[in-house]
C-alpha cells in the first residue's frame, strides 16, 4: 500500500462530500484516502518493461477489503502472470461510481506513470518502461473505465478491458474499444444486466464486429484465448461472486494477452 500524488482522491470534485438519493458521503472520510494496493505475485521477475492491471472496484468498498474478498493476490500468483496488479482507492465505502482525477484526461496517464516510479523506487521493478495493461472494474467501477477509454489514456498500452458485471453504461466507449485492432473485450453479467451487454453485442455487430455471447459455464479457455470479444452471461454466480466464486480473475488471467505474450 502506497499514498499517490496522482490518486483518484482528495479531489476537487468531492470537497463538499456527494449526495446519492437520501445519502450523503461527507468529504472525511469518503474522499481524502490517497491509498493505492500494488499487488506483486509471488515468483514475479522484473524485465525491461511492466505489464499491468488496473482494478476499479465497486460501491461501499475499500482497498484492502477488496484485495481480500475477491481473492485478487491468491488468482494473480496462481496465474503465473508475470504482472502487477494495481488497486486505486475510489470513493471509500461509498455508493458513488467517481474516481475524482482518473476521470480526467490525462489522470489515468499521470496515475499509471507515477505507479511505475513507486515500484521502481521500492525495488519490485528495474524500469519505468510500461508494457501492456489491462483495466478492469467491478460494478461501479464501470464508470471510470469508458472514461479512461473515452479520453484516450495510454491507448496504445492498453490490451484488454475486463467487465465484472459492471456494464451499467459507458456501451458505446466499451464498443468503440472492442472494435479497435488490437484489443480484447472481456464482460460477465448476472440478469441485472443482461439487457446492457446485449446493447453492447448489438453495437458492435452493427459495426461488423463479431463476438462470443455464452453461459459461463460454457466457455472453453480455448475460446477465452483466442476470441477478440466475450460476453458471459451467468445464472448461477452473484453480482458480488463473478471475480472470485468460481476463480474468473484466475481464469481469465491465464487466458489474456498478457499469459500470451510471455
Amino acid at each position: 500500500m502506497a499514498p499517490l500524488e496522482s490518486a483518484p482522491y482528495p479531489h476537487p470534485s468531492r470537497d463538499l462530500g456527494f449526495a446519492s438519493g437520501s445519502t450523503f458521503y461527507p468529504r472525511d472520510p469518503h474522499y481524502i484516502d490517497s491509498s493505492v494496493g500494488f499487488l506483486v505475485p509471488r515468483g514475479f521477475e522484473p524485465g525491461n518493461t511492466v505489464d499491468l492491471i488496473v482494478h476499479f472496484h465497486g460501491h461501499g468498498n475499500h482497498v484492502r477489503r477488496v484485495i481480500g474478498d475477491f481473492l485478487l493476490g491468491e488468482q494473480l500468483t496462481s496465474s503465473e502472470v508475470n504482472a502487477i496488479m494495481v488497486v486505486p482507492q475510489g470513493p471509500r465505502d461509498a455508493g458513488d461510481s467517481r474516481f475524482g482525477r482518473l476521470d480526467e484526461p490525462g489522470g489515468f496517464e499521470a496515475f499509471v506513470r507515477e505507479s511505475l516510479t513507486c515500484l521502481r523506487e521500492s525495488g519490485v521493478t528495474r524500469t519505468e518502461s510500461l508494457g501492456r495493461v489491462i483495466i478492469m472494474g467491478h460494478s461501479g467501477g464501470y464508470y471510470t473505465l469508458g472514461q479512461i477509454i473515452a479520453n484516450g489514456d495510454l491507448a496504445d498500452h492498453i490490451a484488454e478491458c475486463w467487465l465484472w458485471d459492471a456494464a451499467y453504461a459507458q456501451q458505446r466507449h466499451f464498443i468503440a474499444f472492442a472494435a479497435r485492432p488490437g484489443t480484447r473485450l472481456r464482460s460477465i453479467c448476472t440478469g441485472h444486466l443482461a439487457e446492457e451487454n446485449t446493447d453492447i453485442l448489438c453495437g458492435l455487430q452493427d459495426l461488423g464486429v463479431p463476438a462470443l455471447f455464452l453461459h459461463d459455464t460454457a466457455v472453453t479457455d480455448e475460446q477465452l484465448r483466442a476470441e477478440k470479444i466475450v460476453i458471459l452471461r451467468t445464472t448461477t454466480v452473484s453480482h458480488n461472486d463473478v471475480i472470485c466464486r468460481p476463480p474468473n480473475l484466475l481464469r481469465w488471467l491465464r487466458t489474456s494477452t498478457l499469459a500470451q505474450s510471455e
